[in-house]
């Protein structure tokens, strides 16, 4: 269970926000915010790598066929809406964006009802659910929460940080970048992981 939880904010860190130098042109800082958060919900990891600025990181273990489709869900529930025009300074630029992500406080709270009434349901059926079998019923369990219509879901006005490139705007990796898209999550992750233990 605990290798889900953590591969979950793993993928939206390490995934989402690593990044390459290489980017094509793009004429204005918003277009490439825009470009960012589309592929991000396409789960486009290389072309959401090339709007950013530092070095490529990633994971070097394959993904479950449950860990894909979990990321996949949480990509497709990010958006933005760019407010306005950049402010340009130079090499430097700002963009404000609203930026709409699963509220994951909210995720948590109902995967942990859920899985805790399903592992409990279990244990009065006289059943031990092996760790495999926990890490699906985690998996299960965010992937149905993420693909509620109903999904609970925080807006978060943004400055985003971009810098110009070889001629192209990248997206500076700060606290805001990453604050936008985990909407808490790694908060959220630890009282998970927490609760699991006891």
């Amino acid at each position: 269970m605990k290798k889900i939880v953590s591969f979950l904010l793993v993928s939206i860190l390490t995934l989402g926000l690593s990044a390459c130098n290489k980017t094509e042109n793009v004429e204005k800082p918003e277009n490439v915010v825009n470009e960012y958060f589309t592929a991000l919900k396409n789960v486009d990891i290389e072309e959401a790598n090339k709007l950013t600025e530092g070095e490529a990181e990633g994971e070097d273990e394959d993904l479950s066929e449950i860990e894909m489709e979990l990321v996949n869900k949480v990509f497709n529930n990010i958006s933005v809406e760019v407010i306005g025009d950049a402010k340009v300074d130079g090499k430097n630029a700002t963009v404000k964006a609203k930026v709409t992500t699963p509220d994951m406080k909210k995720t948590v709270e109902l995967v942990i009802a859920d899985c805790t009434t399903k592992v409990t349901k279990a244990a009065f059926e006289g059943k031990e659910l092996r760790d495999e079998e926990i890490d699906k019923l985690v998996g299960e369990s965010f992937i149905k929460q993420f693909e509620n219509k109903d999904l609970a879901k925080i807006t978060s006005e943004v400055d985003l940080s971009l810098v110009r490139k070889d001629n192209s705007w990248v997206i500076k990796e700060d606290g805001a970048l990453e604050n936008a898209i985990r909407a808490g999550l790694p908060k959220e992750i630890r009282k998970f992981e927490d609760k699991v233990k006891k």
